[in-house]
């Protein structure tokens, strides 16, 4: 007898009929029969199969190949004594089913399209596909540089995009500088001449705003730009800090500093002062309210960059010079370039002082943006709509990326909002 489930359950019934002799011995013909039965359901019903058989019937234990071949009276295949390791199943990518929920359809392909934007113009389509919505156009003909690709310049340069906002006492600040179509998409592609910061004195009382324009005629003049804006607000702070009022404040000293950090970066780089020439326009603005509600401005400024306020639905230029008409013999500045820059000419700078109300927005813009506001009133009257309030940052930059023809200089404005009043 093999050994498995059919003995053990035959010594189980030999051992209950000893047991029912010894306590019943009056049914010995009962006691016989309950064995014989037993004995042909331990034999005959019940299959004597081994353990590891009844292990597989379980679905515990794997089955024995070669056990299973001679079950089935064949000799062992090579494969069964050697079992190949299975491969790992191949990814086939399956045809996309039709959905039969609409609902579901719907937002399968909102996730699997991409978003295109309308064209701003409805007689013009789109050239290209945006995940967010399209800069403006002024005009119905875009220029051709607004739609070519963005290329990188040939040595290292500050970021094409630059974007920052902050909240000063009441104030709230958008700022965003960003590279110009004609400076970013033909060999040889140039840096962002445009800089900006931002700052505030030690008490956080004043914000101080700097924004710079490099010349398209200096070597290096997004280096220069750089420089002045950052020591123009060093300059500021400081000044601040030994005297907080803005009706005090100096522009000769302030541009004197910027002019000679320029000059001696230059220097060091083994450069001279015309490679690194660029305009500056400075403000700084009190948080603080007067009397009246206002809040005292002032502004100082060489060349160009300008400052302008929103009043009756559009953008009014406040401070900033105009494009120069005639070549500056002392400088050797184009026709179109500006009348005064830094580092030759500190002693030109102008300065101003406003009174701004409450909810009243100031912007501080280069020539990229302002040319626009001056000779484009689409432009102007898009602008005073969409910056009549704190835009989201992302939306801001956006604006700055406008597409109109004759216009791809660098584009920079940081715009500032007074609290309303109640």
């Amino acid at each position: 007898m093999t050994s498995g489930i059919g003995r053990p359950a035959l010594l189980a019934a030999i051992l209950l009929i000893a047991i029912l002799e010894t306590t019943w011995p009056s049914a010995n013909v009962a006691v016989a029969l309950s064995g014989a039965i037993a004995l042909v359901l331990s034999g005959c019903v019940i299959p004597l199969l081994p353990w590891h058989q009844v292990g597989v019937l379980a679905d515990v234990l794997r089955p024995r190949v070669a056990a299973a071949a001679r079950l089935a009276g064949r000799p062992p295949a090579a494969s069964e004594r050697h079992p190949a390791v299975p491969r790992p199943r191949t990814l086939v990518p399956q045809p996309h089913r039709r959905t039969t929920d609409r609902r579901t359809a719907g937002a399968a392909l909102a996730l699997a399209e991409p978003v295109t934007a309308p064209a701003p113009n409805p007689a013009a389509a789109p050239t290209a596909e945006w995940a967010f919505p399209a800069p403006p156009r002024f005009g119905s003909r875009g220029s051709t540089a607004s739609r070519l690709p963005w290329l990188l310049p040939k040595f290292t340069a500050p970021a094409a995009i630059q974007a920052d906002q902050a909240q000063v006492g009441g104030l709230s600040v958008r700022a965003a500088s960003v590279v110009g179509p004609g400076h970013r998409c033909e060999e040889p592609a140039h840096p962002r001449q445009d800089a900006y910061r931002l700052g505030r004195d030690t008490t956080g009382r004043f914000l101080i705003v700097a924004v710079a324009d490099g010349l398209s005629s200096g070597a290096r003049s997004e280096l220069g730009a750089d420089v002045a804006v950052r020591h123009a607000v060093d300059a500021l702070r400081t000044r601040l800090h030994e005297d907080p009022a803005v009706d005090r404040l100096d522009a000769d000293a302030v541009f004197r500093a910027a002019a000679t950090a320029m000059t001696s970066t230059a220097s060091e780089a083994g450069l001279v002062p015309a490679d690194v020439c660029a305009v500056l326009v400075t403000a700084v603005v009190d948080s603080f309210p007067d009397a009246h509600g206002d809040h005292p401005m002032w502004v100082g400024w060489i060349g160009d960059a300008s400052v302008w306020a929103l009043r009756d639905h559009a953008w009014v230029q406040i401070a900033g010079d105009a494009k120069a008409h005639a070549t500056d013999p002392s400088a050797g500045l184009a026709s179109n370039a500006v009348n005064a820059c830094l580092p030759q000419h500190p002693g030109r700078a102008g300065q101003e002082e406003f009174r701004i109300g409450g909810g009243t927005a100031v912007a501080v813009v280069t020539d990229g943006v302002g040319d626009a506001m001056t000779g484009i009133p689409e432009a102007n009257a898009y602008l005073a709509e969409r910056w009549a309030r704190p835009p989201a940052l992302g939306a801001l930059l956006n604006d700055l990326c406008f597409d109109a023809r004759q216009h791809l200089d660098d584009r920079t404005a940081v715009v500032l909002w007074t609290p309303e009043t109640l």
